[in-house]
């Protein structure tokens, strides 16, 4: 999809931005089962990069998942703080 799309060159580290994403979307999106809750949220990377010109990192995610509601900000920023 990164590829497709041509915003694999964007991510300063590819792997580990994908393996937050699974992270995020198994822990804190649990009404969506697993691969299509981290190819939609990827997914929307993709949208918010392209049609707003931001950045794909790790503030992105927090932005894309801030707009679900239904997840706890804190709680995300925490998991991601221990990540590294």
């Amino acid at each position: 999809m990164a590829q497709r799309y041509n915003v694999i060159g964007y991510i300063k580290d590819p792997v580990n931005y994908f393996k937050l994403i699974y992270q995020l979307t198994k822990n804190f999106v649990l009404d969506t089962i697993q691969p299509r809750a981290s190819i939609l949220l990827f997914d929307d990377v993709i949208g918010y990069f392209r049609a707003f010109k931001q950045s794909i990192n790790t503030q992105l995610l927090v932005t894309i998942l801030s707009q679900e509601g239904r997840i706890d900000l804190q709680k995300v920023n925490d998991f991601i703080n221990k990540k590294g």
